[in-house]
């Protein structure tokens, strides 16, 4: 995929020269065909080789839109999403049999977020159904976060003057 993105550059912005420019995120990239690699390349499975920078990059996307879908050719991309999802929104170490139920849902759904999170926010895991969580369970906050919420638990009051306000004046 590099080497489809050879020769691809900023459109001139301020009267910028047509391989130097500076970053112009108001008009889109061109395509400057004496840099561009012309020689065949090859991309999941299908050899890209148009002779131009504007027809390599189509093809690329093109290929990569019909590609099949990757959770179904990668058996493990179920399974680490659904964790790392479960631990980011529900436990920071879930059970394997969790894990299976929502990879399962993932994979069938093909790869659907929004049936995915269902299935991690209504499993009977997720603590949803009124039962208290065994005590290895739970999502455990950032310890900065952890810290400012203790704080204000506690009515902490801050003891340091000037306000904070008044630190970038």
């Amino acid at each position: 995929m590099a080497r489809v993105l050879t020769g691809w550059t900023y459109a001139a912005c301020f009267a910028a020269s047509k391989w130097t420019n500076a970053a112009c995120f108001q008009s889109p990239m061109v395509a400057i065909e004496a840099h561009h690699d012309n020689s065949a390349k090859v991309l999941l499975g299908t050899t890209i080789e148009t002779g131009s920078a504007e027809g390599d990059l189509e093809l690329a996307l093109q290929t990569i839109e019909s590609s099949k879908a990757p959770q179904n050719s990668v058996p493990n991309i179920a399974p680490f999403v659904s964790l790392r999802l479960i631990q980011h929104l529900v436990t920071s170490n879930p059970t394997p049999d969790y894990v299976s139920r929502v990879a399962t849902v993932f994979g069938q759904s093909d790869g659907d977020l929004k049936q995915t999170v269902t299935a991690i926010l209504t499993d009977p895991e997720a603590g949803n159904d009124g039962s208290t969580l065994p005590a290895n369970q739970g999502h455990l906050s950032e310890p900065v976060l952890f810290s400012v919420a203790l704080l204000r638990a506690l009515n902490a009051n801050t003891v340091y003057a000037p306000p904070l306000e008044q630190l970038h004046g």
